[in-house]
């Protein structure tokens, strides 16, 4: 039995921890430059991962002040 195939995800997630943005790609390759591309301007209390299927790769994320 093999494994099953699972996309790369670029990911954003509210303050409340809740998806609001998942974007699938087939490869390792095609994702980071959109995580590179969005890391720049993540909003205060959002977090933007890179993942694969559900295991984070990459995450970045800025916190509030009271966080």
């Amino acid at each position: 039995m093999g494994k099953g195939h699972c996309d790369h995800r670029v990911v954003l997630r509210d303050p409340e921890d809740k998806i609001i943005q998942d974007h699938p790609f087939e490869s390792f390759a095609r994702a980071q430059p959109e995580y590179e591309r969005l890391a720049v301007s993540v909003a205060e209390g959002h977090e933007l991962t890179l993942q694969h299927g559900a295991r984070i790769i990459f995450k970045t994320s800025k916190k509030g002040a009271d966080q």
